[in-house]
């Protein structure tokens, strides 16, 4: 596929992707980083991929993201929403959504060095 494909692509089903990717570089870095037990590292997962902490994950993407970049992220920010995730708001929700949309986005066009650097600002590497 090309990249005008992929942009073409629902910002639902890059959303989907990248919700994947996201969920995976998290899970990866924990395993990782702690020498845990599952409950601690499924917990410490959690709080990563919920929507609230991809909510700030989207605005710190949208701090150095290009043009490209943040036109994907806000289509995914603005689509059609007919659910949310239990414990988040709507908001927070339409933001993750956005946030994991320009994941799908880079993962599915190869951009490898953007999408780790997307990644970071949205998992355990992230330091403030």
């Amino acid at each position: 596929m090309t990249k005008k494909e992929i942009a073409e692509f629902s910002a639902q089903k890059l959303a989907f992707i990248g919700d994947a990717v996201h969920t995976l570089y998290v899970r990866n870095t924990m395993l990782t980083k702690k020498n845990a037990n599952m409950i601690e590292l499924s917990k410490n997962c959690n709080k990563f991929c919920k929507a609230r902490a991809q909510q700030v994950a989207f605005f710190r993407a949208m701090e150095i993201a290009n043009d490209e970049e943040k036109q994907i992220a806000i289509r995914g920010r603005n689509s059609s929403i007919h659910h949310r995730a239990k414990n988040s708001t709507i908001d927070e929700y339409r933001h993750a959504t956005g946030y994991e949309a320009l994941l799908g986005f880079l993962f599915l066009t190869e951009q490898k060095e953007r999408l780790n650097i997307m990644l970071d600002l949205g998992g355990p590497n992230y330091v403030d």
